[in-house]
């Protein structure tokens, strides 16, 4: 907010055009947001959609002991930690190629451009995954996520074809030795490909292993 000459939330919520107030009642989760407002505040912040969804509780019935959502400068300071990390994963990943002008998706035996731990601070398995394939990139997703995306993965949330904010999870797995990006089907086992011609996977087989669900993505910069 400081960086836009915006003294605290009243000012920056009179700049996005919604109330404080509002915007406090959705980082609390105790109201969800309509997807018109997210897409607001995605074009005034600069970041995804789906970041956005990502800083608002799935869960709205918050009650004692619930984590609450950190205040407006926490969010600031998580924001740029997560720009950090997606940064030193961009220069670890190295150049790369730009993408195709026709829709791409992973082929048997195809190399994987990044996919390495988060870090070495016990987070459970976490990973990132560099995108570079249009498999996601689809209206399936309701919020596409598109070729060159950074992917934050977590090992173990359950994908579900309809998560808490009414989205089908995307997910990251792995079948002998190649990595795929895929969207859950509706019937919660098929993996689904925005890119006609993809390679079929299911969750239920068991040449099939989850490397993660996705839970934030970063677009390219």
């Amino acid at each position: 907010m400081r960086e836009r000459g915006l003294v605290g939330p009243s000012d920056a919520g009179r700049a996005i055009g919604i109330s404080q107030s509002l915007v406090s009642s959705y980082l609390n989760g105790h109201t969800a947001p309509q997807r018109r407002t997210v897409k607001k505040l995605a074009a005034w912040s600069g970041e995804s959609e789906v970041s956005i969804w990502e800083l608002i509780p799935e869960d709205p019935r918050l009650g004692p002991g619930s984590p609450v959502s950190p205040a407006p400068d926490d969010l600031a300071r998580r924001i740029a930690a997560l720009e950090a990390e997606a940064q030193e994963a961009r220069r670890r990943a190295g150049p790369q190629p730009a993408p195709p002008p026709h829709p791409v998706t992973t082929r048997p035996g195809d190399p994987t451009a990044y996919l390495a731990p988060r870090d070495d601070r016990g987070l459970g398995g976490e990973s990132l995954h560099l995108l570079r394939t249009d498999d996601l990139d689809t209206p399936l997703a309701v919020v596409p996520i598109a070729n060159g995306a950074l992917l934050w993965l977590d090992p173990h949330r359950v994908p579900v074809p309809r998560n808490a904010r009414g989205l089908p999870d995307a997910v990251v797995v792995e079948r002998d030795g190649t990595v795929y990006a895929r969207l859950v089907g509706p019937d919660g086992v098929a993996l689904v490909s925005g890119v006609a011609g993809a390679v079929p996977l299911r969750l239920d087989d068991p040449g099939v292993v989850l490397v993660g669900t996705v839970y934030h993505t970063q677009t390219a910069r």
